[in-house]
């Protein structure tokens, strides 16, 4: 049977990085590492009582399978009081038979058998040794706990045969090599009911127990826990290796997704925090950064500064309100009709992408900007012909047709355009070469992030390279240098209007990977301090930081700032009707504050251009 691996990433040593305050942090030392990787083992407790016994927990995938055994005169039975002895099934039959029958497949499965009386282990014993095939050389191991033969015998048992131990007991060091494990009573040190956490003393006991059987070599195991996820969590966290469920199936699943739903970011990346000095200034606004965190809700912030150790850049903006996002036709809102919303200021349904439901254009941010002299650009970690970055420059009924909203590009205004998608401008299924017009037209053109602040007045950057694939905690800066260089190819007198997306926050919650969704946030919020900080110098900014919806139904379960842990759930694997938060700092910022639709975002920066829609 393959035992059930899950992952915690060590944190490096503290000396490897800054402090919130000081220097950049070394990120190309950040990575995650297999130091602290181990495995936490299932146990299908008392397994007899369950509806199907053996094959449920068997295919659930738990390392163990226990049964309560007594005697029925020379039979060994699977019952756990004397007044079910007598209609009690055999072990032999219950377990025995099935594992010989499973055969290869079920090897490295564990059966522990708790004795309820001390004359079921010669019995048992004997039994056991008419499977050969099936116990021995370590094939199906069994572990003997309840009422055991004393210590000083366990060697005289089989390989195959070990022992459960007792915490604070002598052994000898023959029979500490048959003891597969360390358990006692949970009861016997806390009576947590295993909602929010243990009292520190009685986990400080608890804790006792689990590094004095760490020093030996041993498991640990605690039974008479509460069987629930709050607590399956708790025990993962507290490096205690064995857990007894009643829920074979759902607790392994929860084991299975541990290493996606908890998570160690291994650094600190320094945040930024603002002077305030042209916060919630009145007029005089010149430009305008529009940050958006695909899919980010409440949640996910929290999550990344739980995992950055309590710091974040945008949670140094003091202006914060919410935007309620449901599209035209649906509660739930889709990509592209909360970016229509967001940059056309109207509503629309699911699917259209800066269209009206009757698939008729309404102005976006390009047209309206540019329009008036405004250079205008956008910036996605995601293709740029998908939906957040799409709204704001070309028109689609559909917003999947990524060809026809990239053949809108060379009359979209826009100043700049950067991120992944290249094929759907010179690799089209009708020949046209998008990019080579868009060079006629006095564009630069250019594949690498990295030049996109060198290569002109106008500049498409298509890079399928940087943008590719999850970030690395190493790579968590990544957008902090193309925000600087974004800002720094628009920055001119006659002001701009900048749209800069993550899109893989909404990818990694859509797939329920909480740690790929820290990641992505953490970066996004680098991104965030280099706009604080040009706001800061520039003094004619307003930097809003919001998301378009909420994806994933994102709930945190457990955290420790101190070493950037985090654990949550997610119970969706779609976009949710969450409110999303607005963070907005520098010029008119004080007008975010509060409750609006998410077509009022728009509305709100018109005003402070003092511009009339069109």
């Amino acid at each position: 049977m393959r035992p059930v691996i899950v992952s915690v990433l060590s944190v490096a040593t503290a000396t490897m990085f800054s402090s919130v305050a000081g220097g950049q942090p070394l990120l190309s030392q950040m990575k995650e590492t297999a130091e602290n990787r181990r495995e936490m083992v299932i146990l299908s407790h008392n397994d007899s009582s369950q509806r199907t016994p053996f094959w449920g927990a068997y295919g659930a995938g738990v390392d163990i399978i226990e049964a309560d055994v007594r005697l029925r005169g020379t039979d060994v039975v699977a019952a756990h009081d004397r007044i079910g002895v007598r209609r009690a099934p055999l072990v032999s039959e219950l377990y025995l038979e099935p594992v010989a029958r499973v055969g290869k497949a079920a090897w490295g499965l564990k059966i522990m058998f708790d004795l309820k009386e001390a004359e079921v282990m010669p019995i048992l014993a004997e039994l056991l040794g008419r499977y050969p095939e099936t116990f021995a050389r370590g094939r199906v191991e069994v572990i003997i706990s309840g009422e055991r033969p004393a210590p000083d015998n366990f060697s005289s048992y089989p390989d195959y045969i070990h022992f459960d131990g007792n915490p604070g007991r002598e052994y000898s060091p023959e029979a500490l090599e048959k003891i597969w494990m360390i358990s006692d009573d949970i009861s016997a040190y806390t009576r947590w009911n295993g909602k929010g956490s243990i009292a520190a003393r009685q986990k400080a006991a608890l804790m006792k127990v689990v590094d004095d059987a760490h020093a030996l070599g041993k498991r640990v195991r605690f039974w008479g826990t509460v069987d629930n996820v709050n607590t399956w969590s708790t025990l993962f966290d507290m490096g205690i290796d064995v857990t007894g469920t009643d829920y074979p199936a759902r607790c392994t699943q929860f084991f299975d997704a541990l290493y996606r739903t908890n998570y160690v970011f291994p650094g600190l990346l320094p945040v930024y925090v603002p002077t305030g000095g042209s916060d919630g200034k009145e007029g005089g606004m010149k430009n305008v950064i529009v940050i958006v965190g695909d899919g980010m809700g409440p949640a996910h912030i929290a999550a990344a500064e739980t995992a950055n150790r309590g710091a974040l850049s945008m949670l140094g903006i003091d202006n914060m309100g919410f935007m309620r996002n449901p599209s035209l036709d649906s509660h739930i809102t889709d990509s592209a009709a909360a970016a229509t919303a967001m940059f056309t200021g109207e509503k629309t349904a699911n699917n259209m992408l800066s269209t009206g439901p009757d698939s008729l254009p309404v102005p976006n941010t390009a047209e309206m900007f540019a329009a008036r002299g405004i250079r205008t650009g956008v910036v996605s970690t995601g293709d740029v012909t998908d939906a957040t970055s799409a709204a704001n420059w070309a028109h689609s009924p559909d917003r999947n047709d990524a060809e026809f909203i990239a053949g809108q590009l060379s009359v979209s205004g826009l100043s700049l355009l950067a991120g992944p998608g290249r094929e759907a401008f010179d690799k089209r299924a009708d020949g046209r070469d998008v990019l080579r017009e868009m060079r006629e037209r006095g564009y630069a053109v250019t594949f690498s992030a990295d030049s996109i602040a060198l290569s002109g007045d106008r500049v498409v950057c298509l890079d399928d390279v940087k943008f590719s694939g999850y970030l690395d905690p190493s790579r968590a800066d990544i957008l902090a240098p193309v925000m600087r260089d974004a800002i720094r190819q628009l920055n001119g007198p006659e002001g701009f209007f900048l749209v800069f997306e993550s899109a893989r926050i909404d990818y990694a919650s859509h797939i329920g990977d909480l740690r790929r969704a820290v990641v992505e946030t953490i970066a996004l919020d680098a991104a965030v301090a280099e706009a604080l900080r040009f706001a800061d110098a520039d003094g004619a900014t307003l930097v809003i930081v919001t998301g378009d919806h909420e994806t994933g139904g994102l709930a945190l379960t457990a955290g420790d700032r101190s070493r950037g842990y985090v654990a949550g759930q997610f119970s969706s694997d779609d976009h949710t009707a969450a409110f999303v938060p607005v963070f907005a700092y520098g010029v008119g910022a004080h007008l975010f504050r509060g409750f609006y639709e998410n077509t009022d975002l728009l509305k709100k920066i018109v005003s402070l251009y003092e511009l009339d829609r069109p």
